[in-house]
Formats: structure tokens, sequence, C-alpha cells
């Protein structure tokens, strides 16, 4: 992983940099996407990154403009997924090693 930091604390300053008739905001290296988020309603945005773990959150934070419905996993489930998460009391089964935890956790397999 070569995650640096977030650009959240320079968004201040980065929306100073931005003149006012601007109509389109490029975020190059765009990571976790918190410039695009920023810019989301008031500018056309192009955001752009190497790592596919920005890209699913470009999709999610900026390609969504309404809370999702569900409507699949309700009727599956029969329940909203916060709910249906929230109040799971079966112990989860880990035999297969979650994306998050194989790269994102402390563990052997991390980089």
């Amino acid at each position: 992983m070569r995650y640096i930091g977030s650009k959240i604390l320079l968004l201040d300053k980065i929306s100073n940099f931005i003149p006012s008739e601007a109509h389109s905001v490029c975020d190059i290296f765009t990571g976790t996407a918190s410039v695009s988020r920023h810019f989301k309603h008031s500018h056309k945005l192009i955001s752009n990154d190497i790592l596919y773990f920005s890209f699913v959150l470009q999709k999610a934070y900026l390609g969504l403009y309404e809370e999702p419905q569900f409507l699949e996993f309700k009727k599956k489930f029969n329940s909203h997924p916060i709910d249906y998460f929230n109040n799971k009391t079966e112990p989860y089964n880990l035999q297969h090693r979650p994306f998050i935890f194989e790269n994102y956790s402390p563990n052997k397999n991390s980089q």
C-alpha cells in the first residue's frame, strides 16, 4: 500500500487557489477522493489515480448522488443492510480472508 496522507487539511488552501469562475476541477492523484468530494456539488470533476482502491472510493463517493436503496439486499435478507449487520449474532466465517484484512491490516501478507 502506498497511502501517504489525505488532503483534507489542505482543502481551504486548495479552494482559495481555484478561481471563482472555474467550472471544472482536475483532481490528479485522487487517493481517498477528499478533494473531489469537496468540489462534487460545485464543479465538474476529473479525478484520477492509478490505485484500484482509489477507483472504488471514487465510484462510491463521486458516483452516487442519493442513498442507495439496497433493493436486492432487502429482497434477499428482508432487512436494510445496516440493521442486518448491526443485529447479526452468528460469527463471521473468516476462512477466506477479506480484501481489507489482506491488504490494509497488519498481517504477514500486507505491504
